[in-house]
């Protein structure tokens, strides 16, 4: 069973890679949010920190993005 949502096309792998595609081509800025960590109370991220909350920003594209006026809540 495939269990990744393809709202509109075939439940399978060939499914899934339109599904990308699509979603891809939705993001006109390029700017992927591709690895979170909440709720941390295991990992240091930087020798003698506590044990912080962050996210990775990936910037996919050649340009540099402004990032004023975006927002993040856990809200």
């Amino acid at each position: 069973m495939f269990r990744t949502p393809t709202p509109t096309l075939p439940n399978n792998q060939s499914g899934f890679n339109q599904m990308d595609v699509n979603l891809r081509a939705l993001n006109k800025t390029g700017v992927w949010i591709s690895e979170v960590q909440a709720s941390n109370n295991k990992v240091t991220t930087y020798s003698g920190s506590a044990n912080t909350d962050w996210i990775e920003i990936y910037n996919s594209g050649t340009s540099t993005v402004d990032l004023s006026g975006w927002g993040l809540s856990d809200d």
